[in-house]
């Protein structure tokens, strides 16, 4: 039973039914197309790689921005992985904040290479 808001007079009851609504289970199928993801590959402005001075602008206006917070933005250069890192560094106390990527994860990943290399002679 359900009533309606507002009629005045306090709740009337609205009767419905649904024995003479027609049921109909049947379902047509009339194609089926697979989803297709288009992938496109980078262009050649996406594949540009930093040069030094693009790299330095880039990070100088990082620092100038992190000045209000005293905190400061420097790269790193791992010697066993040849690849750097950014240290989060304090620019009072000249103390690391934070590593992106943890300096002791790239140690791990640098002795698993090692590992690996003497399990393994060369790649195929």
């Amino acid at each position: 039973m359900v009533s309606r808001i507002g009629s005045g007079s306090g709740p009337q009851p609205v009767n419905a039914t649904y024995d003479s609504a027609p049921i109909s289970n049947e379902r047509v199928v009339v194609e089926v197309q697979p989803v297709k993801e288009s992938v496109q590959q980078p262009s050649a402005d996406e594949q540009h790689e930093l040069t030094k001075m693009e790299a330095k602008k880039l990070t100088e206006g990082m620092n100038n921005f992190l000045e209000s917070v005293n905190v400061q933005l420097r790269f790193k250069y791992h010697d066993k992985l040849n690849e750097y890192y950014v240290t989060i560094v304090d620019s009072k106390t000249d103390e690391v904040v934070r590593e992106i990527p943890p300096k002791k994860l790239l140690d791990m990943h640098a002795a698993m290479k090692d590992f690996i290399g003497l399990l393994v002679d060369h790649k195929i």
